[in-house]
């Protein structure tokens, strides 16, 4: 039986490529499961660039609306609503990277008050993607024509890949028979606040399963499943240490059952 797949990316994933990710994802699950799947059965939707051309956009904006005049930023054509974001970002600035009041609430949720740097420095574009609609709507778009052309079986969605997913299933206008988020940030209150809309399955969506890594600090909030519904929850510690990789998380039976393994 031929399984049609899509993958869902998450942060950190620039100069990458759209055939570089089905690449590696169908190898893991190659390798742990024995399912072959070809180029023509999976699809990969590409924005780990685009996140990473915003944030650096951002970053050059915040300096700006930080060291400049009202004047100045008009003579730029920064909008006072572009300014304004900016702002609220400036706020929170923590060398080496601008975070953001957005992506900083993030973390809080996530964390406590961790003042973790590098933890900080991989959520930057998480933040960046709610700091920036325009950005977000870009991607939703991009991934639903995904979607609707593609039709898969199966999407597996890691990290903000996951947040990226539920933005998109709730437009498509396709059924989508299921979804294995993977080391997802969903069970966070926070985040499921910036998505905004209700805590259910998107409507066009079959199953939902949360695999989580009980030692990810992106997952750490929680499942899925605490706050969504229904959602079928695989929580456990599937490494004894800190592991969000994508190929842990493919290498676990749950994927290769849903896959038809």
């Amino acid at each position: 039986m031929t399984v049609r797949c899509c993958f869902l990316h998450g942060i950190n994933n620039e100069g990458r490529s759209e055939a570089g990710i089905k690449a590696a994802w169908s190898r893991h699950i190659n390798a742990a499961h024995g399912i072959s799947l070809s180029a023509s059965e999976t699809n990969a939707p590409y924005y780990g660039d685009l996140l990473d051309e915003s944030t650096d956009r951002f970053s050059k904006g915040i300096e700006t609306a930080r060291t400049t005049s009202t004047e100045e930023r008009e003579r730029l054509g920064i909008s006072p609503v572009r300014a304004g974001l900016y702002s609220s970002f400036s706020g929170f600035r923590i060398e080496p990277i601008n975070l953001g009041a957005i992506g900083k609430a993030i973390i809080g949720d996530i964390l406590g008050n961790s003042e973790n740097v590098a933890v900080e420095r991989i959520l930057e574009q998480a933040g960046v993607y709610f700091g920036d609609a325009g950005l977000r709507n870009h991607i939703r778009q991009m991934v639903v024509r995904d979607l609707q052309l593609s039709r898969p079986d199966v999407v597996i969605a890691h990290s903000l890949g996951s947040v990226v997913a539920i933005d998109a299933l709730r437009s498509v206008n396709v059924n989508i028979p299921s979804l294995i988020t993977i080391g997802s940030p969903l069970g966070s209150r926070r985040i499921a606040g910036l998505l905004g809309g209700t805590r259910q399955k998107p409507r066009r969506l079959g199953m939902w399963y949360d695999l989580r890594n009980n030692n990810d600090w992106v997952a750490s909030a929680g499942g899925a499943a605490k706050i969504w519904h229904p959602v079928e929850d695989h929580s456990g510690v599937l490494s004894s240490v800190h592991n969000h990789s994508v190929k842990l998380y493919l290498s676990q039976p749950l994927v290769g059952k849903v896959l038809g393994a």
